[in-house]
């Protein structure tokens, strides 16, 4: 007998359960941007994205009936950077969040690092 773990597929669907759509958009699934979906109660939801390279104009979010789509297009830089290690991915991106149909999309906020954390080395 075989265990499959549905976790991934399910943790798209937020405020309901349809594992039988999920299981038909499993080969639509991406890893990138990693994100946390956070139930804080019954009613409240919160999903977190790492972003690290993007700023606020980068990102479109948008409610498309009851699918949020964000959407990610970094920048490219103006001067060519010379890496010695790049680890951090900066790519575009597509997620989308099938939310249940009394659901509503209060907003969207973008936290950066304090300048300090940012600033290159001296």
């Amino acid at each position: 007998m075989r265990n499959y773990d549905l976790s991934p597929l399910l943790r798209q669907w937020i405020g309901f359960d349809k594992l039988a759509s999920a299981l038909q958009t499993a080969g639509e699934s991406q890893s990138f941007p990693p994100y946390n979906i956070e139930k804080s109660d019954d009613n409240h939801y919160r999903i977190t994205l790492a972003l690290a390279g993007f700023r606020q104009e980068d990102l479109d979010i948008q409610l498309e009936g009851t699918r949020l789509v964000v959407k990610g297009t970094p920048q490219q830089p103006e001067k060519e950077t010379t890496w010695l290690h790049q680890g951090l991915v900066s790519q575009a991106f597509s997620l989308s969040f099938t939310l249940a149909d009394n659901m509503e999309v209060s907003g969207a906020t973008l936290h950066q690092w304090p300048a300090a954390y940012r600033s290159d080395p001296q």
